[in-house]
């Protein structure tokens, strides 16, 4: 069962705007217009109108509305939503202090302690339907930004210096212009073909399947992730005693039947360690499925375009990094458009400097991700990556580093992944 999140809610600057009753007018044309209003959409629209800009948030979505996720934020995700004000509003889920991986067919684990890079790191567990509303409101109570539910973008054309997105709601089709539209539609952005740019799906093939359960037994402190060949269960521990269990499965596709409770059953088999810990718990309910995981692009802007969060090109979930990446993506496009949006530089050669630098951040999470897929796929690599984490404090501290740490970062070196590759 899900736990019941309550969120605080001060007095709004504006209600957002319900499809059924906004008016656009012909003559309004914003600074920017967001498509997708989960995690990086709203964080993105709300830094660029606490910094001055006008922006329309624009998502096909009722909020709430629930998303299939991990729901696990790591400690520079968890330390954004401070820093903008978005962590005191949310009263629920549950803290963690590391990730604790786990051989489902041999035994042994590791645990990576956020406390060997800080002692005051922590990571957090929150309900997604929960935590994507208090951003969106967070964005609709923000200085300049009207935030547009049950409003789905559909046709895209450029119109001179500005961008003319056509919406669509119950009570019709209308129009939303802005000098910007920025993308934050997730991982099957509809903008990539319009904007004729390259997808690079993914090495590994994988899909998701996640389910809540009302009974735990396992570790309240960490997240646990139990790893056999081609296949991880991760599991966040939720208040009240329950957990939500991501299962990541290496296949080409979802399987035909596979988001049903029995299905889900079926694979946790697999995991006997973590089916004993969940021993009690009632059937679920509801099972979600999602497909792809990864993704990376050519490029993440165009003219008049950005791409920030999954649209920009995910990581596969197996780094934890998902939802940190996105407030970093929106912290990143903010800082950039600072100036751009100000000096009106909005082409494709100006907006070429945030492709750059999201490829410098991010670099290091896609080859640690890469580097952690390729070891779980063979059972003896596998057992070799974990002897040598255990073994070696500072590799393990470098790992972690990479994984938790705000701001860029140093790759792993080829001494690096021998050392993973070798075991020691």
């Amino acid at each position: 069962m899900a736990p019941e999140c309550i969120t605080h809610r001060p007095a709004k600057k504006r209600s957002a705007i319900a499809a059924d009753s906004v008016v656009y007018h012909h003559n309004m044309r914003y600074d920017a217009v967001i498509v997708g209003a989960s995690v990086a959409g709203a964080a993105t629209a709300a830094l660029l109108g606490r910094q001055g800009f006008r922006v329309a948030l624009l998502d096909k979505a009722r909020f709430p509305r629930d998303k299939v996720c991990g729901e696990g934020l790591m400690p520079a995700g968890v330390e954004i939503l401070r820093e903008m004000g978005v962590l005191e509003r949310l009263t629920c889920g549950q803290s963690f202090g590391g990730i604790r991986f786990l051989d489902a067919q041999r035994g042994g684990s590791l645990d990576l302690d956020f406390s060997l890079v800080d002692p005051e790191l922590r990571g957090h567990a929150f309900p997604r339907l929960a935590l994507d509303e208090t951003l969106a409101e967070f964005a609709a109570q923000s200085p300049g930004v009207d935030w547009m539910q049950a409003t789905r973008a559909d046709a895209v054309r450029m119109s001179g210096p500005e961008v003319v997105v056509g919406a669509v709601t119950p009570g019709g089709r209308r129009q939303v212009a802005g000098r910007l539209l920025i993308g934050a539609d997730g991982i099957r952005s509809r903008l990539h073909r319009r904007f004729a740019i390259r997808r690079r799906p993914a090495r590994h093939k994988r899909f998701a399947l996640r389910a809540r359960f009302d009974r735990y037994g396992g570790d309240y402190t960490m997240v646990e992730v139990h790893c056999r060949p081609r296949a991880e269960a991760y599991i966040a521990p939720q208040p009240e005693g329950g957990a939500l269990v991501t299962l990541l499965l290496h296949a080409p596709r979802k399987p035909v039947g596979g988001a049903t409770p029995e299905a889900f059953r079926a694979f946790l088999e697999s995991f006997p360690r973590l089916e004993a810990e969940l021993r009690g718990s009632r059937r679920p309910a509801q099972v979600q499925a999602a497909a792809p995981l990864g993704l990376r692009l050519d490029r993440c802007h165009g003219r008049r375009l950005l791409l920030v969060g999954d649209a920009g090109g995910a990581v596969d979930p197996v780094t934890g990094q998902g939802m940190s990446i996105a407030l970093k993506d929106a912290r990143l496009a903010a800082s950039i458009l600072a100036s751009k949006l100000s000096q009106d530089r909005l082409e494709e050669a100006d907006l070429a400097e945030f492709s750059r630098r999201r490829e410098q951040y991010f670099r290091p999470a896609y080859e640690m991700a890469e580097t952690l897929l390729s070891a779980l796929r063979r059972p003896f690599l596998a057992r070799r990556t974990m002897q040598a984490l255990n073994r070696n404090s500072r590799l393990r501290r470098k790992i972690l580093s990479l994984a938790v740490q705000d701001g860029p970062l140093p790759s792993l070196t080829w001494r690096d992944k021998l050392r993973l590759a070798s075991g020691f």
